[in-house]
């Protein structure tokens, strides 16, 4: 970053097309003129770019959006916040970027790191480590597989949100954002906020 002023990072999925003939691999294409910068250099990102089929790659090549990831890097107490770095946005749209400032936005007490407990309980949500394109949590160990892991929380009303937060659209464009479309990793999980216990009080029964 100290010799280079602005670097631009466009990131493609693997399918359904992909960068590579025959790749089974998720490219990022790192750009950047060496400029020498007295502050750390701008880095900016695309979204995860999929090509739809093989007559759009020249269009989709020459239109990459960017996006500054300045505030907007994940770390261990959430989007922004302090301890260790888990991954940085790929964000290139204005749309992504309006969903990270309002999950950034977000009470860090809040996340499903603070919610969950270390202890097994009878309140527990299950995930599979790997999706590959979705996302499936599960309120119950459906089968046995060893990247299936269980979330434990100390009430149901608990397990039932965190449960519906990593169901939603919202979590996808996160999962987007941080993760690889694949790997479904604890600490993207555990980062994601959740909504204060009074509003989760008032919306019991929905829930």
């Amino acid at each position: 970053r100290e010799n280079l002023e602005t670097t631009t990072i466009a990131c493609f999925a693997k399918r359904p097309s992909k960068v590579f003939e025959g790749a089974e691999v998720r490219v990022a294409i790192i750009s950047g003129k060496k400029q020498p910068s007295d502050d750390d250099g701008k880095i900016e990102t695309s979204e995860f770019i999929r090509f739809d089929n093989e007559m759009d790659r020249d269009q989709r090549f020459r239109n990459i959006e960017y996006r500054n990831i300045d505030g907007y890097i994940l770390k261990k107490d959430g989007i922004g916040g302090d301890g260790n770095h888990i991954a940085i946005p790929k964000i290139g749209l204005e749309n992504i970027e309006t969903v990270l400032q309002m999950l950034k936005e977000c009470d860090t007490d809040n996340t499903i790191r603070e919610r969950s407990v270390g202890s097994q309980t009878n309140h527990v949500i299950w995930r599979r480590e790997g999706g590959d394109y979705f996302v499936n949590p599960m309120l119950d160990e459906l089968y046995s597989a060893r990247e299936v892991k269980p979330f434990y929380f100390e009430s149901k009303l608990e397990a039932r949100t965190a449960f519906l937060a990593v169901s939603s659209s919202i979590f996808y464009t996160y999962w987007c954002a941080y993760g690889d479309t694949f790997h479904l990793n604890l600490g993207e999980v555990r980062a994601f906020p959740l909504p204060p216990e009074d509003d989760l009080e008032d919306r019991r029964d929905e829930i």
